[in-house]
């Protein structure tokens, strides 16, 4: 995680921010999986309503960066302090709908990463395993030869150094805050 030299201006209104978010309703099916889930519009119109709220901002630029494209979440302060994250765009399918794809769904974990809330359960690391339990009957993608596995965290997110350390302080941020 990165942050402005200041830090002091963001937090109170930060913990506020986060004592202030409502559960996120589960508006969406997905007939595939036969669940349902929390959109990227209810999750980001819920993180915006309560930043918004208490003199802060969300954006998600996307930079490149040695050849690679990252998502930033960054979360602005009135004061001009901030923090952000970012993590690495994964276009698995090499097309511009696998790029819309990994961008949404990059903005929605990212965002909740930051806040430090998760809309998904907890499988207790078991989908990094590969012992996940499946819903509905599901076949592996082709692997491309020679195309190689990002390396996974424990979280189900890419290893990234910025993102494992947003993950730690969003589960940790009792010890911080």
């Amino acid at each position: 995680m990165k942050t402005s030299e200041t830090f002091k201006l963001i937090v109170p209104d930060f913990i506020k921010a986060q004592k202030e978010l409502q559960k996120i309703v589960k508006t969406e099916s997905n007939d595939h999986f036969k669940s349902k889930h929390e959109t990227l519009e209810d999750v980001l119109e819920e993180i915006k309503r309560v930043l918004n709220s208490n003199n802060m901002m969300l954006t998600q630029p996307i930079c490149w960066r040695e050849g690679q494209q990252f998502l930033e979440t960054v979360i602005v302060h009135i004061s001009g302090e901030w923090f952000m994250g970012e993590l690495l765009l994964i276009n698995k399918a090499g097309t511009d709908q696998g790029q819309g794809s990994s961008i949404t769904y990059t903005k929605r974990y990212c965002a909740e990463a930051l806040m430090g809330i998760s809309t998904t359960k907890d499988d207790d690391g078991e989908a990094a395993e590969g012992r996940a339990k499946k819903k509905g009957k599901q076949e592996p993608g082709p692997k491309q030869k020679g195309e190689a596995s990002p390396q996974i965290n424990n979280s189900g997110f890419p290893a990234c150094k910025t993102c494992d350390a947003i993950i730690r302080v969003s589960k940790d941020r009792k010890h911080y805050f």
